[in-house]
């Protein structure tokens, strides 16, 4: 197996499964960093056209709501776990393309960061304009040697991207203040 991180890999496929080997997945791991921006290079057009600027998935507690409607409703229950109004320090991890930091941004006086390890994603956070929003490009897999705290983190729908999840918790957690709030969402479904 190649050592550059750009070299096609290969899928052990059978028909309706896709494996990878164990030694592609080491080599994922091993070059996450670079995976990462170039898959969402890739791909951050593609998703915003049917995910708009959320990649984290909508509660329908209808079943019939519009996707904007099921989006406000998610993100007043997100706001509320998070006690966005009291939060003065806030951080969204995988932040993406910024919808929901700029959401936040929106409900606290606090000041929002969100960081994201692609810079494809993040040429199009940047649009959000709110003095107290900011964004910045960082791994998630570091985020503790920002050498800063917060009141509030948030991770939507990303933790399925990290190399080592448990390395990603611990790191977490060191960034969350003494009496703060930690948030993360994955991904569901329901069936009927």
């Amino acid at each position: 197996m190649s050592a550059d991180p750009a070299a096609p890999t290969r899928l052990s496929m059978a028909p309706g499964v896709m494996t990878l080997t164990k030694e592609t997945a080491q080599s994922f791991n091993e070059h996450y960093a670079t995976s990462m921006q170039r898959m969402f290079a890739a791909v951050s057009d593609l998703y915003a056209e049917y995910w708009n600027d959320f990649f984290h998935f909508a509660i329908f507690p209808k079943g019939n709501e519009s996707w904007d409607d099921a989006f406000a409703f998610t993100h007043a229950k997100y706001l509320k776990a998070l006690d966005i109004p009291n939060a003065y320090k806030v951080l969204e991890l995988a932040c993406g393309r910024g919808g929901f930091s700029n959401i936040m941004a929106q409900h606290t006086k606090g000041t929002v960061l969100g960081i994201d390890i692609s810079g494809a994603q993040l040429s199009h956070a940047k649009r959000h304009e709110a003095k107290n929003l900011s964004f910045k490009q960082y791994d998630v897999m570091k985020v503790d040697q920002l050498g800063e705290t917060f009141d509030a983190v948030a991770y939507m729908a990303a933790a399925c991207y990290l190399p080592d999840k448990a390395k990603a918790v611990s790191a977490i957690s060191r960034v969350v203040k003494k009496g703060g709030v930690s948030f993360s969402s994955i991904g569901a479904s329901r069936r009927g």
